[in-house]
């Protein structure tokens, strides 16, 4: 028999013969489904198919309970090794991150102004001048994050991120040496957006 030609074979099982595809009796799944109701909103038929989905078999079906596993004592030991490894895994990434994190602020730290050191700490930006004379904010976001200054008025917003996944102040730290150094590159390579 044609692999084409089974469908309607399986539509015929499904429809206990029927290839009719109304909502009436004569439609055996349907029927089957509400328990004689036709409607899709009887109490009733509802009732019956939940009955049926939760512990009645009907006719040709098999209703499956769950059985929780019991463990021997070596499928425990090897299971409860195996959830102390990934808890000392997932400590180690937590305390590398924080450390990498650390590093990173950091590192900022250390190549920021007085002036932009303050906004930071307390605000959590700082301004940049390009050699445009063109004054950007860095603020303390993952996306978007580079605001283009008219006086203390934003105009536009740009992001411009690192391939790899670093801390936040390594992404922040790169964004004010392109602008300081390439603000040409950094326009040409940064998503750009109204504010």
């Amino acid at each position: 028999m044609s692999r084409y030609r089974t469908s309607g074979y399986v539509w015929a099982s499904w429809s206990n013969g029927t290839t009719t595809t109304t909502a009436s009796t004569s439609n055996q799944v349907w029927y089957a489904w509400t328990g004689g109701e036709t409607s899709a909103t009887s109490t009733t038929g509802t009732t019956v198919v939940w009955q049926s989905w939760v512990n009645v078999p009907v006719s040709g079906s098999v209703t499956y309970r769950y059985q929780p596993v019991q463990e021997t004592e070596a499928q425990r030991q090897a299971r409860e090794l195996r959830e102390e490894q990934g808890r000392i895994q997932m400590e180690e990434r937590i305390r590398f991150e924080r450390e990498s994190l650390q590093r990173a602020n950091d590192l900022l730290v250390a190549h920021l102004s007085v002036k932009q050191l303050k906004t930071w700490q307390k605000e959590k930006f700082f301004d940049v001048m390009s050699k445009s004379g063109k004054r950007y904010r860095i603020t303390d976001s993952r996306s978007m994050n580079v605001l283009e200054l008219e006086g203390e008025k934003a105009i536009r917003r740009h992001c411009i991120v690192s391939r790899e996944s670093v801390p936040l102040p390594d992404q922040l730290l790169m964004q004010k040496f392109m602008l300081e150094t390439d603000e040409a590159e950094f326009m040409r390579v940064a998503n750009h957006g109204s504010v």
